[in-house]
């Protein structure tokens, strides 16, 4: 299989990896459940973990900070600029728990460097 640049089989691992599709990847309803998933422009979104508790919940969250750690909101030019980390957590849903009536819950939570941060 041929890509832009050459072979496939020629991409050695830890290579940088190029994306040709703009991605969207945030909370969705899917089938009447919450869900993490990812949406192309124009098509319906693809469901990848869940279920998750709702937005409303903090089933999906995503928190950005500056070079300094400094938690801020990324709505401008210059503030998206100034995102070093992203911290992302997701609380799963898990089927309900027998006697509570309560759905068993789990939290992931990572956290992303951008290239070429000072972090």
């Amino acid at each position: 299989m041929n890509v832009a640049g050459g072979a496939l089989n020629s991409v050695l691992p830890g290579a940088p990896v190029r994306g040709f599709v703009p991605m969207t990847y945030g909370a969705y309803e899917i089938d009447g459940e919450w869900v993490v998933g990812r949406e192309e422009e124009g098509k319906a979104p693809v469901a990848l973990i869940g279920p998750i508790a709702p937005p409303a919940e903090g089933g999906l969250v995503f928190r950005y900070y500056d070079e300094n750690g400094n938690q801020i909101t990324p709505t401008t030019p210059s503030t998206r600029r100034a995102v070093r980390r992203i911290e992302i957590s997701i609380q799963a849903l898990g089927p309900v728990q027998a006697g509570t009536g309560q759905a068993f819950t789990d939290e992931l939570t990572t956290h992303v460097y951008l290239r070429g941060s000072s972090n």
